[in-house]
């Protein structure tokens, strides 16, 4: 009996060892390509930006969420209240004050409380700039590359009060 045990370990043993070697071949060494390198170097730095984006904190994640709503507020209010027409207009009527106040002989008075009128009439990004009840008003704007089936001069403006975007 206790041969029989015995054999039947000796051969689970033998066994087994044989399994391990021949299941065991190490491959033989091939160098990476270039383009095998950078795509593992790719994988990795998606598992990284994977991991942050789980790591991220719910505060960051609705911090985001808010900043991206009072974004599409203030655009939604920009439009509304037409400023986005408003602006290029004020744009060019302050352009003018800045011509009127330089011309000789004709008394021209800028609106009450304007002061120190300053401005450029460049082609690509014109601005104006005054001073009204102790602050400093500037509008700058940029054209962009006209489209062919756009009719008008496209351009974005910005406004600053006293050396901050509004």
């Amino acid at each position: 009996m206790t041969n029989s045990v015995l054999l039947v370990v000796v051969t689970a043993l033998v066994t087994g060892l044989i399994l391990h070697w021949t299941r065991y071949v190490p491959r033989p060494f091939k160098p990476l390509s270039h383009e095998e390198k950078e795509a593992g170097r790719a994988r990795d730095i998606g598992t990284q930006l994977d991991g942050a984006r789980d790591r991220a904190s719910l505060v960051e994640v609705e911090r985001n969420k808010l900043a991206l709503a009072k974004t599409v507020k203030a655009a939604l209010w920009v439009t509304e209240t037409r400023l986005n027409v408003a602006v290029p207009e004020l744009l060019k009527i302050a352009q003018l004050w800045m011509g009127q106040s330089e011309r000789r002989g004709k008394k021209w008075q800028p609106p009450e409380g304007v002061t120190q009128i300053e401005g450029l009439d460049d082609a690509e990004s014109p601005w104006a700039a005054w001073q009204f009840n102790d602050q400093h008003w500037r509008i700058e704007a940029q054209r962009l590359p006209v489209i062919k089936d756009v009719v008008d001069d496209v351009e974005t403006c910005k406004v600053l009060l006293d050396q901050e975007v509004v």
